[in-house]
């Protein structure tokens, strides 16, 4: 009687779908949760299983991408994709601790030992309506240019050790002392000193008179 009831249950065990393993040929992120393609075994193919992810990151998985489905109700046909993963994408060699963010492309943000985060891309862009940042012991730009399309304010001193080129715009303007030293300094214009032109101005004659313009 027992084998007999046993039989029974492992029948009906075998018809009931166990959670299974399987191969996202498709997704899409248009609707409000992913629907991918899965490919289970060889005779099985679902369209529009759902994949849910936790809330606040969100990935589109690219072909190929392993996937473990749960069958709600021991159901094929309404299976849900709790975890995916593709070991031929995947950031390697991550020390213990480490997080990643990564894509099918190789940009990624990696987090670290030692409190480090790591940044690699072909382009990084922001957007934003205020952008702050705070380096108590410096900032670095290893860039050929640096660009602001509007204005730069530096609250401190502004050094260069490269030579300094200014134009266009309204020229430059500068208030208190202007310290020169080691060099000329070299005009096609004119210098004027409280009011006074270096390339117009004149003189008393030693005999009366006043003296013409600078040569």
């Amino acid at each position: 009687m027992w084998k007999d009831i046993d039989r029974r249950i492992a029948g009906a065990m075998a018809r009931v779908r166990q959670v299974y393993r399987g191969v996202i040929t498709l997704a899409s992120t248009d609707g409000p949760v992913m629907l991918v393609q899965l490919k289970g075994l060889s005779t099985e193919g679902q369209d529009g299983i759902e994949l849910f992810q936790h809330f606040g990151l969100t990935s589109c998985p690219p072909p190929g991408t392993m996937a473990v489905a749960v069958p709600i109700g021991g159901k094929t046909a309404h299976s849900i994709v709790i975890a995916t993963e593709n070991g031929s994408l995947r950031m390697k060699n991550l020390k213990s601790g480490e997080t990643a963010l990564y894509s099918s492309e190789g940009a990624h943000v990696h987090i670290k030992q030692g409190r480090v985060v790591a940044v690699d891309c072909d382009r990084y862009e922001v957007t934003c309506k205020s952008y702050s940042v705070s380096a108590s012991d410096g900032a670095r730009f290893d860039t050929p240019n640096l660009e602001a399309t509007q204005e730069v304010t530096a609250q401190g001193q502004l050094n260069g050790n490269g030579g300094m080129a200014i134009k266009g715009g309204d020229g430059a303007t500068f208030e208190g002392d202007v310290n020169q030293t080691g060099g000329n300094y070299t005009t096609n214009g004119d210098v004027v000193a409280s009011g006074t032109s270096l390339h117009g101005h004149k003189h008393n004659g030693d005999s009366g008179g006043v003296t013409s313009g600078p040569v």
